[in-house]
């Protein structure tokens, strides 16, 4: 089961649509990720904020750099999982793969 955001906006008033202009963003978190949230202290919560926060921009990017631009607006869903929001230390990937070259 999924946890999801959706975050909607409206076209300016004073423009058309643009093709390929997004307006609405859906963020589904997986159930361990929003559990993980939910559970996380105040530190902890405070880097996933920052990585989510990198992450939709991330998305957003490479949709303004994708975009079709056959439909006049556009819808756009990220998918967070936990590993998203708590990545594990920049060195615990290279010492566990160490570990088991060793083994």
């Amino acid at each position: 089961r999924r946890r999801t955001i959706i975050v909607n906006w409206p076209p300016l008033a004073s423009a058309e649509p643009a093709f390929g202009e997004l307006h609405s963003l859906a963020i589904a978190f997986t159930n361990l990720a929003w559990k993980g949230y939910r559970g996380a202290r105040a530190a902890r919560r405070a880097r996933a904020d920052a990585n989510l926060v990198a992450f939709v921009k991330a998305a957003l990017s490479q949709y303004a750099a994708e975009a079709t631009f056959t439909k006049p607006v556009g819808e756009l869903e990220v998918e967070v999982a936990s590993v998203d929001l708590f990545p594990p230390p920049a060195g615990a990937t290279q010492s566990a793969r160490a570990d088991l070259c060793a083994a």
